[in-house]
C-alpha cells in the first residue's frame, strides 16, 4: 500500500497536479516571498560560516551565525503560523533555545573579557585566540 501511494504522488508531481499551492493572490505571493527570505537567511549563515572558517583555516562558527539563526527561525516561525503549518512550525520554533543561549554565552564571556580588562586597565584583554567566542575589535 505505501509503495502504490508513493507511485501515485511522484505521478502526481511529473504531471504537475500536486502544485496546488503555489500563491495565485498578491498577498500570498508576499507572503511567499517572505518565507523565502526566511529560508535564504536560514541557509545563508552556513555558508557564511564556511567561509569564515576558510579564512581561519580551522572550523569556527562566527557571532553572525547565531544572529542569523535567530532572524532566520523568527522570519519562518512567522511564515508558518501564519500558513499554519505545524509540523514545521514545531520542527523549527524549539531551535530558538540553543541559537539564543549561545548568544547569552557569548555575551557572557565579553562582559567578563571586559570587566578583566578593565581590572587590568589593559585593552589587550579583549582580544581572544578563539574569534568563535569574541571577534576581534577593529581600530
Amino acid at each position: 500500500m505505501g509503495a502504490m501511494a508513493l507511485s501515485q504522488a511522484f505521478g502526481m508531481l511529473a504531471a504537475g497536479t500536486a502544485v496546488s499551492d503555489w500563491p495565485t493572490a498578491p498577498w500570498e505571493w508576499a507572503w511567499f516571498a517572505f518565507g523565502m527570505v526566511g529560508n535564504l537567511i536560514f541557509g545563508g549563515r552556513f555558508f557564511l560560516q564556511w567561509i569564515h572558517s576558510e579564512r581561519l583555516k580551522e572550523s569556527r562558527i562566527p557571532l553572525s551565525f547565531w544572529w542569523l539563526s535567530v532572524i532566520g527561525t523568527v522570519i519562518l516561525f512567522i511564515y508558518f503560523c501564519h500558513m499554519r503549518q505545524w509540523v514545521a512550525l514545531l520542527g523549527n520554533g524549539p531551535q530558538l533555545i540553543p541559537y539564543i543561549r549561545n548568544l547569552m554565552l557569548i555575551h557572557q564571556k565579553r562582559a567578563e573579557h571586559a570587566k578583566l580588562a578593565a581590572a587590568a586597565d589593559d585593552t589587550t584583554i579583549l582580544e581572544t585566540p578563539d574569534p568563535a567566542v569574541i571577534e576581534p575589535r577593529k581600530p
